[in-house]
């Protein structure tokens, strides 16, 4: 099998695999009769949480569409609403809930934004960037349709019109700040606010790591003959292992957390040193969170010197002995890249390391 096809067949398991992880954080969910359960919800990615609930009392475990249950949350977590916009049933997450309420919703076609107030219903907050064409030049210029949706919304508090105007970005940060100042003036302070979701916080991990690189040297194409049928000599090329090297490499990793995409997703990235240069790796790791001994898996690409770049693969686990502190082994794979970026061709170097995690 070659190994393109091999590598393929591998990260379709794999993601079956993740597919199929759970990761059971503690919450509840409020029936259409109003009524609360007590349990454990699978935290999941937010395309995934705003389609289905994946709930467990005890040792029953029901999935729950938006027809079936009002609302989830998890226990000091994300809330999660039913809601009909357009004819479809969706889970909605809660941003902010007061007089004025914002919603987020996100699926395959993007992250999108929702208002909504008694009276007015809900509605979804449209913004855009396009391109304009002036003679020979290109400009980006943003839509302006959300700023009058704010303003209906909002013209009770005239004070923020202003504010509203130079509004340009779409995002939990700047949406649940306008919420919070609009139910403050017209509620009073803390009096119409009836719920807030913290936005997540950036985090990252920092992992001192060392170990031992086998590199691997290849010539690709050498014309060799070799005796076909009928003892023609045919010409064909081989891939010859002509060198070998055993070597030691050292750095500084960075496991950068990414909650919106899915709570058991980095960016793995770093500068390691070696006697050939330096390597930086750019790559997507996840991490199975349920255990005290983890396993992981990443992959990407690495920047290599001079100006190189390998394909990039790594499988190991971390072992949490403390809080903040733990230790990483990892078993990386470098391959030549087989003509686009993220297709592995050649195996090129193998590296055995052992590294320790400060979570900060």
């Amino acid at each position: 099998m070659k190994l393109k096809n091999m590598m393929l067949l591998v990260f379709l398991c794999l993601n079956s695999i993740l597919n199929a992880q759970s990761n059971f954080k503690k919450g509840f969910v409020i029936t259409n009769s109003n009524d609360t359960i007590q349990g454990e919800i699978d935290y999941r990615g937010d395309i995934s949480m705003n389609k289905k609930c994946r709930f467990k009392n005890g040792d029953n475990l029901v999935t729950y569409t938006p027809d079936d249950i009002s609302a989830y949350k998890f226990i000091d977590g994300k809330y999660f609403v039913s809601k009909n916009f357009q004819g479809e049933k969706s889970f909605f997450e809660f941003l902010i809930k007061g007089q004025v309420s914002i919603y987020f919703h996100k699926n395959l076609k993007g992250r999108h934004y929702y208002i909504e107030k008694d009276g007015l219903g809900i509605r979804k907050i449209t913004y855009e960037e396009n391109l304009k064409y002036q003679g020979d030049k290109i400009y980006s210029y943003g839509s302006t349709k959300h700023i009058g949706i704010f303003n209906i919304y909002m013209q009770d508090a005239p004070s923020l019109k202003s504010r509203i105007s130079r509004l340009k970005e779409l995002s939990h940060k700047s949406l649940i700040k306008l919420a919070t100042d609009y139910n403050n003036i017209v509620c009073g302070e803390g009096v119409c606010l009836a719920y807030k979701k913290k936005s997540p916080t950036i985090k990252v991990n920092i992992e001192v790591a060392g170990g031992k690189v086998n590199r691997l040297a290849f010539i690709k194409t050498v014309p060799m003959y070799e005796l076909g049928n009928n003892n023609i000599p045919l010409l064909v090329n081989h891939k010859i292992l002509i060198d070998e090297e055993k070597y030691y490499q050292y750095g500084i990793y960075a496991h950068i957390w990414l909650p919106r995409l899915n709570e058991k997703l980095y960016l793995r990235t770093g500068y390691l040193s070696n006697k050939h240069g330096y390597k930086i790796p750019l790559q997507l790791e996840y991490v199975f969170p349920k255990w005290k001994i983890k396993p992981k898996l990443a992959y990407g690409i690495n920047i290599l010197k001079p100006f190189k770049q390998t394909v990039g693969a790594m499988l190991g686990f971390n072992i949490d002995f403390h809080k903040n502190v733990g230790l990483s082994f990892n078993y990386d794979l470098d391959f030549e890249a087989d003509k686009t970026v993220i297709i592995p061709s050649e195996k090129t170097h193998e590296t055995l390391s052992l590294g320790l995690i400060l979570k900060l």
